[in-house]
């Protein structure tokens, strides 16, 4: 039999004094669940006298049309949320997934609790219970809610907005005036029939609003920006584009945008869906003296609007899905050379049919980038060959590159010795005829290296302070010699190796652990690792584990890998049984260290850790995941390969 709850008032969560459950109410309210303070305010009489009285939990308004009387109700939130800042989100498009369809309507039942809320009457005659319908027509809603918030206008700190073309046209007809303390405004609509209007937003700010930050965010369409005032205080504008008719000309607005924000910091770009088949219309060059980040996304016309623009602060440069042209590279040139703070740079681009020759360079002058510290130029790199070939980066510390010779690789790592990272994907073979490099070239600061199907760089480079490895391979068959030929060269004092996809000899496997003495930390992941290896990483000297505290000799002298900490082990060839026995190998033998160099008679903790995962097939055998899991490994669910 159940036992009878106590009473309501008697449960713990009632003993919390108030400043402890409003703080519990907070991380619910700021939450992206919508209406939250309405949903504690309902749970019983307590909550909501103590939440009512908050007005800082009410100044979160996030109002969807399909609740029942919303306007009402952003009324009852104003006056609630007293003389705060206000946050208010109004969405015309809700999507209620996974909220029953009588809970929708908890506000309206809310707002009708004699003991909290008394009744309302909207000025024109409507009362609280003739809003028993949805009102259906956004259009009139839209209307509604200018009428409720344009009173608070003085208030607002955050502002978004969702709605087809008509109610966003209606609100910000009713809704206009001064923003004073606003900060971040966001709009957007997902009314495809109007790909060819501009929305227009009538916001102001006041005379002596000179030191004012607003950051900006338009959605599916390019709006209008306010007044000189507003565009002045725009410091950050990000503009996601849904195009759906190749007929709508995207530079057009966009660029009547950059003109209104002269003092723009951050420019954010992406285009969704489409592709603008406009010609480039003639337009004067617009200056953005205090842009120091641009990131442009899948937009066609990427080259055109790069060369249009002057950004002498640049500093950090994002361009993706962009398609390799003579106006692409011409626009970066100009760039380069001009913006002489440009730090971070970001490129994916791709080819467009055959292009073996589509950048001929008229010019052969090396672009010496001084400031550079990041470089990341992905995709069909390989086109841009005769471009990338000037780049100079004597400062460069991050570098990435795919898809690219190995000889452009050697020239553009080779003209900085900062370099601290580098990643290299797919590396291709030299051109017939092409000078390759032979000897070594030394990267003595380099600490992290990534390579994809590039082993031929591992065998020609010397790198002594090597700390993190990482090797991805595609069935790379000289992987195996590569590997020890570098170790044998460099010696570095790698912490972290990590091999995925990685066809190796147990001979190669057990050579390589052999000389990396310092690793703590080994991923592999759909190797070819066996039984046989880890046997041998299982090895430990017989008398300290015999004699314990008494052994003579440090653990280091007799086994591969033996500061090894972390294990991520992830659909490699192994056996359960094998990993079992290497794991209580190695932590019976690390144990007796520990308490020989110490003097404990226990352990104070687990010296391996991390997780494994076994391929279909290769099941777990016996109690054998007893025995993995008592070492705190965790045992991942095996996948089909």
């Amino acid at each position: 039999m159940v036992a009878p709850l106590p009473p309501l008032a008697d449960a713990p969560i009632y003993q919390l004094p108030s400043e402890i459950l409003l703080e519990i109410f907070a991380h619910a309210i700021w939450s992206v669940i919508p209406m939250s303070a309405l949903a504690i305010s309902h749970v019983c009489h307590l909550w909501r006298q103590l939440i009512i009285q908050c007005p800082y939990h009410w100044s979160r308004m996030c109002l969807r049309v399909d609740t029942r009387a919303p306007h009402l109700l952003a009324k009852r939130w104003l006056r609630l949320s007293a003389d705060l800042p206000l946050f208010i989100e109004i969405d015309f498009e809700p999507t209620w997934r996974n909220v029953p369809a009588t809970s929708r309507s908890d506000a309206f039942v809310v707002l009708r609790e004699p003991d909290d809320i008394e009744d309302e009457t909207e000025g024109e005659g409507e009362s609280l219970e003739g809003e028993g319908e949805k009102v259906r027509d956004h259009r009139s809603m839209a209307t509604r809610f200018a009428l409720a918030l344009k009173g608070s206008m003085g208030r607002w700190q955050e502002f978004s907005i969702r709605a087809k073309q008509a109610a966003l046209s209606d609100f910000f007809r009713v809704c206009s005036g001064c923003t004073p303390n606003l900060k971040r405004l966001s709009a957007s609509t997902d009314d495809e029939g109007g790909r060819f209007w501009t929305p227009s937003i009538q916001f102001e700010l006041p005379p002596d609003s000179a030191s004012t930050s607003i950051d900006v965010s338009f959605g599916n369409r390019v709006f209008s920006i306010p007044g000189p005032l507003f565009g002045n205080a725009v410091r950050n504008l990000s503009i996601d584009i849904l195009l759906l008719d190749s007929r709508y000309d995207v530079t057009e607005p966009l660029f009547a945008a950059l003109a209104a924000c002269p003092n723009l910091v951050g420019l954010s770009v992406r285009q969704k869906f489409g592709s603008s088949g406009s010609s480039p219309q003639p337009r004067l060059p617009v200056t953005l003296q205090s842009l120091t980040s641009i990131s442009i996304i899948s937009v066609p016309e990427i080259g055109d609007i790069l060369g249009l623009l002057q950004l002498p602060s640049l500093q950090s440069l994002q361009l993706h899905n962009f398609t390799w042209g003579h106006s692409m590279t011409t626009a970066l040139e100009d760039l380069f050379n001009h913006c002489r703070s440009l730090s971070i740079v970001d490129l994916i681009g791709h080819a467009l049919g055959n292009e073996a020759n589509l950048l001929e360079l008229v010019s052969s002058v090396d672009i010496i980038l001084t400031q550079i510290k990041e470089l990341r130029i992905t995709g069909d790199a390989h086109i841009a060959a005769r471009f990338l070939t000037r780049l100079v980066l004597p400062s460069v510390e991050v570098l990435c590159l795919e898809d690219v010779e190995l000889e452009l690789a050697f020239r553009l790592t080779n003209t900085s010795h900062h370099l601290t990272s580098f990643t290299l994907h797919r590396a291709r073979a030299a051109a017939p005829n092409t000078a390759t490099t032979t000897s070594r070239v030394s990267f003595p600061s380099l600490k992290s290296l990534e390579t994809l199907n590039s082993s031929n760089f591992i065998n020609h480079i010397h790198a002594p302070d090597l700390k993190s490895l990482v090797v991805k391979t595609e069935n790379e068959e000289s992987l195996g010699p590569c590997l020890l030929s570098f170790f044998d060269d460099s010696n570095p004092p790698l912490l972290t190796l990590n091999m995925d996809t990685v066809r190796m000899s147990p001979r190669h496997f057990v050579a390589c652990f052999k000389k990396l003495p310092s690793v703590e930390t080994l991923g592999l992941q759909n190797t070819n690792v066996s039984d046989i290896v880890l046997e041998e990483l299982s090895m430990v000297p017989r008398r300290v584990a015999i004699e314990g505290a008494k052994a003579p000799e440090p653990i280091e002298q007799g086994c591969l890998l033996p500061r090894l900490r972390e294990i991520y082990w992830l659909y490699n060839h192994f056996r359960s049984p094998a990993l079992a026995t290497f794991l209580e190998s190695r932590n019976a033998a690390l144990a007796a260290e520990i308490c020989r160099v110490s003097g404990a008679s226990r352990v104070p903790h687990r010296r391996i850790e991390g997780k494994v995962g076994f391929i279909r097939g290769r099941h777990v055998e016996g109690n054998d995941e007893e025995v993995i899991k008592s070492f705190g490994i965790h045992i991942v669910r095996p996948i089909i390969i």
